[in-house]
C-alpha cells in the first residue's frame, strides 16, 4: 500500500513523464517545419531582398522568432506557429514575383524611351561641338584645355552609351537603363559646359 505522502510525488512524476512524452512528440515535426521554412525562405531571399526588402524583413523576423522557439525547445509552440510563418513566406514569394515583373516592365518602358531620346541628345551635342570647332571658338568661360577634356568626356560617354544600347538590344533592360542613367549625368554636365540646355 502507498503512503499518503507518496501520492503527490507519483503525480508529479507522472506529469513530468507526460510533458517529456509530449515534448518528444513535437520535436521532430518542429525541426522539420523550421528546416522547410528556412529552405523556402533561402530560395526567395535574393529576389525579395531586391524587390520587397521591407516585407522580407518582416518575414525574416517571424522566421527568427520560430528558430528561437526551436532552440528553447518550445516544440509544440513551433509546430503551432509554423503554418502562419509558412503562409507569410508563400505570400512573399507571390508578392516578390509580381514586384519583379512590374519592375522589369518599367525597365522595358524606360529603355524604349531612352532608345528614342538619347540618339537625338548625342546628335545635338555633336552638332554643338562641331559648331565651336569649325569656327575656332570656345564656350563662354571655358579654356581650350577644358574644352578638349569636355570633348574627350563626351566621346567616352558615347562609348558607354553604345554598351548600354547593346544591352538593351539583348533584352537586358535593367542593365541598359542603369548604364544610360549614368551616361545621362555625364552628358548633362557636358551640355552645361557647352552652354546647352539640359531640359
Amino acid at each position: 500500500m502507498f503512503r499518503s505522502n507518496s501520492l503527490p510525488k507519483l503525480m508529479a512524476m507522472a506529469l513530468i513523464a507526460i510533458a517529456v512524452t509530449a515534448c518528444s512528440t513535437y520535436k521532430d515535426p518542429a525541426e522539420e517545419a523550421v528546416a522547410t521554412i528556412e529552405e523556402k525562405l533561402a530560395g526567395i531571399h535574393a529576389q525579395a531582398e531586391k524587390y520587397l526588402p521591407t516585407q522580407l524583413a518582416s518575414v525574416q523576423a517571424q522566421v527568427d522568432e520560430l528558430k528561437a522557439g526551436l532552440e528553447q525547445k518550445e516544440y509544440e509552440g513551433v509546430v503551432a506557429t509554423a503554418p502562419r510563418v509558412l503562409k507569410a513566406i508563400n505570400g512573399l514569394i507571390v508578392d516578390s514575383a509580381l514586384a519583379k515583373d512590374s519592375f522589369n516592365r518599367k525597365m522595358q518602358r524606360d529603355w524604349a524611351d531612352f532608345a528614342t531620346s538619347m540618339p537625338e541628345v548625342f546628335a545635338s551635342v555633336d552638332k554643338q561641338i562641331i559648331r565651336y570647332t569649325s569656327r575656332g571658338q570656345l564656350p563662354k568661360g571655358v579654356s581650350r584645355e577644358a574644352f578638349k577634356e569636355t570633348v574627350a568626356t563626351f566621346d567616352a560617354a558615347k562609348a558607354s552609351w553604345a554598351e548600354a544600347a547593346a544591352a538593351g538590344n539583348e533584352g537586358k533592360y535593367e542593365q541598359a537603363v542603369t548604364r544610360t542613367n549614368e551616361v545621362k549625368q555625364v552628358v548633362n554636365t557636358v551640355m552645361q559646359t557647352l552652354g546647352m540646355s539640359t531640359g
